[in-house]
């Protein structure tokens, strides 16, 4: 389903789906990945209030650019609305590998779970699937992902999680 990406026409890949996740506050042997912070913006004015929102959510959860291992975006298809991944991916993250994850599941409201449970398997392998990553994953061992996402520019989420062992 990636060629959806190279498409130019308006429009995505509708999906549905949902997601279980167990959370807990006790850390356990079966613990492989951390809840770090969950964040939401609705209708940025301009891409400076998005990244302002991007650096102040990772200063929040006392996290910098360079601690990130890997970003996940929810680009869908559709030109008008990846503008706004290809804009961040080229500029405030362009040091930082990134991986696509809607062509899997497609575009839904819940779709973010998908990504954050990509995510914690990932953590929990210490691999990063080809099927996401839009060139080969060189980056170090990922500890720190953090996963972006929004809907037609409208509404924007961060969820930023880690293995275990990250403070």
């Amino acid at each position: 389903n990636s060629e959806v990406y190279n498409n130019l026409q308006p429009g995505a890949l509708s999906g549905e789906g949902s997601a279980f996740f167990v959370l807990s506050a006790d850390r356990s042997e079966k613990t492989y990945a951390q809840l770090k912070g969950v964040s939401t913006l609705y209708k940025p004015r301009s891409n400076k209030e998005l990244e302002d929102f991007i650096k102040r959510f990772l200063v929040t959860n006392e996290f910098g650019l360079s601690d990130i291992d890997l970003v996940i975006m929810g680009n869908n298809g559709d030109p008008v609305f990846d503008r706004v991944y290809e804009d961040l991916a080229n500029g405030l993250l362009k040091t930082i590998p990134t991986g696509r994850f809607k062509h899997l599941c497609g575009e839904y409201d819940t779709a973010s779970s998908f990504a954050l449970w990509i995510a914690s398997g990932i953590l929990r392998h210490q691999h990063v699937p080809s099927t996401i990553s839009q060139h080969p994953f060189k980056g170090r061992t990922p500890k720190n992902i953090l996963i972006y996402n929004h809907f037609r520019n409208i509404n924007h989420s961060l969820i930023l999680v880690s293995t275990p062992d990250v403070s």
